[in-house]
């Protein structure tokens, strides 16, 4: 067992919503997600040796977005938002450091994932609250904090992040 901390992570997607009422909007997405970690003064047992190590987590995401609208005026609209986000683990790569000058790289391939039977199937919870400001030509901006947790385990870690989707949106 080991203590990470996160690192430098990010998401592009694109989605599509449906409005089913007033108040209520569904969606589905997809998307590409990279989950970094950092593991930083790890001291590799019986050596002097320590290492710095940088793990980049590649995920292809197949959201499914639930918005409720509980305030809205002309142009702005405000949500809070439920999304449960289909993860499929394919791939990593590993970047270690160390004290005496040695640099190395792995990759791990999707194929080397289910070759050594690693889960790569995951399922997110992402919560959070989204404010959508509409303009005249029928496009918006969408401004969206969340915080985004891994509802299992992979390699025993439950990925859990916080940050703020930005977006922009065509209404048909």
């Amino acid at each position: 067992s080991f203590e990470y901390t996160i690192g430098f992570r990010y998401d592009l997607g694109i989605n599509y919503r449906r409005v089913l009422s007033k108040k209520i909007s569904i969606g589905i997405g997809w998307g590409y997600s990279e989950m970094g970690y950092n593991l930083l003064d790890f001291h590799v047992p019986d050596t002097t040796i320590i290492q710095d190590i940088k793990v980049y987590r590649h995920f292809i995401e197949l959201p499914v977005l639930l918005s409720y609208e509980f305030y809205k005026t002309e142009n702005k609209h405000l949500f809070f938002d439920i999304n449960f986000i289909n993860q499929l683990y394919a791939g990593q790569v590993l970047k270690v450091r160390d004290n005496i000058g040695n640099r190395n790289e792995l990759t791990v391939t999707f194929s080397d994932l289910r070759k050594y039977n690693f889960d790569y199937y995951n399922i997110a919870l992402q919560v959070g609250l989204s404010y959508l400001q509409s303009f005249e030509n029928n496009l918006n901006f969408r401004i969206s904090p969340f915080c985004k947790y891994s509802l299992l385990d992979l390699d025993n870690i439950h990925d859990m992040s916080f940050g703020v989707k930005l977006g922009l949106g065509y209404n048909f």
